[in-house]
């Protein structure tokens, strides 16, 4: 499948791209004779690797810029699910988090101390509103449109492991996975880019919001967070998940059926486009081919889960 394959190339660059961008970038940046504003670092980043390769992919594809990232409107009732799912699924996100930090180092949490005195609209701009627009295009825009007419479950699996390799250690795959997975999902239920965007402004924006307020809370009292504290967290965390994960997935049907799309949940293709979106590039509503005729198409994306092992040996070893 020619789409699946420029898919995953697309997605292997990307990947080297902001590896040795980063570190290039890094690199750069410490020869300065002066200290750049860390906002502007994040959006150069942001811009140079991400933006600039979706730029090129666009140049170079020819590829309808609307149609493979979803540029669809979204209607109110589907903002309130959106919202509501967000909020929902927060619990069960934390949760992950947590187990995953049990069984290997948590890098964003060396630099969230600092990270954490910089000013509040800075910190949900360069953490919750970059990451929403340049990582969902990205992910969510032109990696998934590539998956169009593949099940919607090997699409959105497949989505949601590059998101979780894309952070390039193994803690924050874990839960940068799931949440991967189920942004897939939200996008090819709305049939529209904005479901994620949303989506994933708001659950980093509560989480920024919740750290930066709880450290400057504990930094005003002058009090710690004690193992017991973190303890009844966690336990919360799980009391909470058992009751808001069957919600948020309600909420997720919710969008699909608004859409006409539930038979996308049974194993069909992006059928019964509604009226109000139709898009003659849309493909009909067949049954989605086998997941051995992926097999030829694949390489790229390997080559891609290799580079992420060894990155995650190095990252671990060197911590």
């Amino acid at each position: 499948m020619k789409s699946v394959h420029r898919a995953n190339t697309f997605a292997l660059w990307i990947m080297i791209i902001f590896i040795l961008g980063s570190f290039a970038l890094s690199f750069i940046l410490s020869l300065l004779p002066f200290s750049i504003d860390s906002t502007l670092v994040s959006l150069l980043r942001y811009i140079l690797l991400f933006g600039v390769p979706i730029l090129f992919y666009f140049q170079y594809t020819k590829q309808p810029v609307r149609h493979t990232l979803r540029l669809h409107p979204i209607r109110c009732r589907q903002i309130l699910l959106i919202i509501a799912f967000s909020l929902l699924i927060q619990p069960f996100l934390m949760f992950l988090s947590y187990l995953s930090s049990l069984a290997f180092h948590n890098f964003l949490d060396d630099s969230l101390s600092t990270t954490l005195q910089t000013p509040y609209l800075i910190l949900l701009l360069t953490m919750a509103v970059f990451p929403a627009l340049f990582e969902e295009i990205t992910c969510r825009g032109i990696f998934l449109s590539g998956y169009r007419g593949v099940n919607l479950y090997t699409a959105a699996l497949l989505n949601g492991l590059y998101f979780g390799m894309l952070h390039m250690n193994m803690q924050q795959f874990v839960y940068a996975f799931v949440f991967g997975f189920l942004c897939s999902l939200l996008v090819i239920g709305a049939d529209s880019i904005w479901a994620s965007v949303l989506a994933h402004f708001i659950i980093n924006g509560v989480q920024v919001t919740l750290a930066y307020f709880t450290a400057h809370l504990q930094s005003s009292l002058s009090v710690s967070v004690s193992t017991s504290q973190n303890s009844a967290s966690v336990l919360s965390s799980v009391f909470l998940t058992v009751i808001t994960l069957p919600l948020a997935l309600a909420c997720l049907r919710g969008i699909f059926s608004l859409n006409g799309r539930l038979g996308l949940l049974h194993g069909k293709r992006e059928d019964n486009i509604p009226a109000f979106r139709k898009d003659p590039l849309s493909p009909s509503p067949v049954e989605a081919p086998p997941i051995s005729a992926l097999r030829g198409s694949m390489k790229p994306y390997y080559f891609a889960v290799v580079i992420f092992i060894v990155m995650c040996i190095l990252t671990e070893f060197s911590k």
